[in-house]
């Protein structure tokens, strides 16, 4: 899941199907519960691997860590400015 307009280049990605193998689900699926802010969803009710992933990892699922925003503007035709924020 990438917005659209910053990942312009993937359009061409956009509605078609890429084959993972299973070993590669697997490392997709850890990173969407690596790098979620507030929910994991899933279609079968079978969050194991979630589970496992925040046994292996606490601090990744506690929902009071220390997180980072980061801002993008289009300042120019070709350049961009990134601005982080540290958020408690």
């Amino acid at each position: 899941m990438l917005e659209r307009a910053f990942f312009r280049q993937h359009e061409i990605y956009h509605g078609g199907l890429v084959a993972f193998a299973p070993e590669h689900v697997e490392v997709f699926n850890r990173l969407e519960v690596e790098q979620c802010h507030r929910h994991v969803f899933c279609s079968s009710g079978d969050f194991a691997a979630a589970e496992r992933v925040c046994a292996e990892n606490p601090e990744i699922c506690d929902p009071g860590r220390q997180t980072v925003e980061i801002t993008v503007t289009q300042t120019g035709p070709m350049s961009t400015r990134f601005e982080a924020r540290v958020r408690p």
